[in-house]
């Protein structure tokens, strides 16, 4: 542990202005006993006569470490195809979804027992310990889905305070989530709305903001398929990744393709290819499908078939609408905020 002492002299606010970015990178934004205070920006002097920074060695091994970034979305929002991107660079450790397996454990163990992998981290803390052991190594990417992440978050609330931890919104109009969800399953299941996933998609958003120590990135799914250079290319200038337009085309996996060994996959080779099998299949972003609507420009549900399945996805859409439209709010209010 390094301690530096600053003697307060003429030059104090050089001093300070010198050293307050080291004090951020340690987060101590508010060291209540008069050290350090940060208020709109603008460091303030106080009575102290000295100003102490704490583990300054500590902080530069955490600004060496490599970063682990967390794409989280609700599912069927072209997540996948990001992953795709993310892998064909060749730079990170991929993980898909890895708190599914951990989150189905606890609430469909029995349903669930056939569907992952044997050896796979089946508890929150297990999965916590493989990406960090990863990170070690590499940068490390996380595509998480939101019904099992919000859980895992709860679980292990220091990985969101993590300076190393990173986190990027990607979504996608619960309209298309909805359907190309239902597509899926041909049926309706217990805890749909859930699944689906939108209020807690919200709910993580606002934890990180609140939480994370880190400025978060948010990406809306028709935007990276209209325009993926631009998105990708922003998505890598705010992680301070390299870019290459190469990075937007990469070749089909085979039929053989397992995802344990690329993307640390949790699932069994069938369930990975029925919820991932398009972009397993992908050689670059495409437009998404798009779903009927009336001429009002509501949703139909036209392609659910079963009238009685119809009715309860209109209800399971409107509930996570709810939740869209909230988000989309405070992303607007906060891009107004000066």
């Amino acid at each position: 542990m390094v301690m530096i002492m600053l003697f307060i002299s003429e030059n104090y606010d050089k001093q300070i202005s010198t050293y307050a970015p080291v004090c951020d990178s340690l987060l101590v934004k508010n060291v209540k006993n008069g050290v350090y205070i940060k208020k709109n920006n603008q460091v303030e002097n106080t009575m102290c006569k000295y100003v102490f920074f704490f583990l300054l060695s500590i902080a530069t091994l955490q600004a060496e470490e490599n970063p682990i970034i967390y794409l989280v979305s609700p599912p069927r929002s072209l997540s996948t195809v990001f992953l795709r991107m993310m892998d064909h660079r060749g730079d990170c450790a991929i993980f898909n979804e890895p708190t599914v397996c951990p989150y189905d454990r606890i609430h469909y163990k029995e349903f669930t027992e056939s569907w992952f992998v044997e050896g796979v981290p089946e508890t929150y803390v297990e999965v916590k310990e493989k990406l960090y052991e990863a990170q070690k190594n590499s940068p490390v990417f996380v595509k998480e889905v939101t019904f099992s992440f919000l859980d895992f978050l709860i679980d292990q609330p220091e990985v969101v305070k993590n300076p190393t931890v990173h986190f990027v919104f990607l979504v996608r109009h619960p309209h298309a989530t909805a359907v190309s969800f239902y597509l899926k399953v041909e049926e309706i299941i217990d805890g749909m709305a859930d699944l689906i996933g939108y209020e807690k998609f919200y709910k993580i958003f606002s934890l990180v903001n609140r939480d994370s120590p880190n400025s978060v990135k948010v990406i809306f799914s028709q935007e990276l398929a209209d325009n993926p250079f631009k998105v990708v290319k922003d998505y890598c200038e705010h992680f301070k990744l390299s870019f290459k337009e190469d990075h937007l085309h990469w070749e089909p996996y085979g039929e053989d393709f397992g995802g344990i060994k690329e993307w640390n996959e949790s699932k069994v080779v069938r369930l990975l290819k029925l919820w991932h099998g398009n972009a397993i299949q992908s050689s670059g972003f495409v437009q998404p499908t798009v779903y009927d609507v009336d001429e009002k420009g509501h949703p139909t549900f036209a392609e659910v078939k079963n009238s009685d399945h119809r009715d309860a996805m209109m209800q399971i859409y409107s509930e996570n609408l709810l939740w869209y439209e909230k988000f989309v709010e405070d992303i607007n209010l906060s891009s107004a905020v000066p």
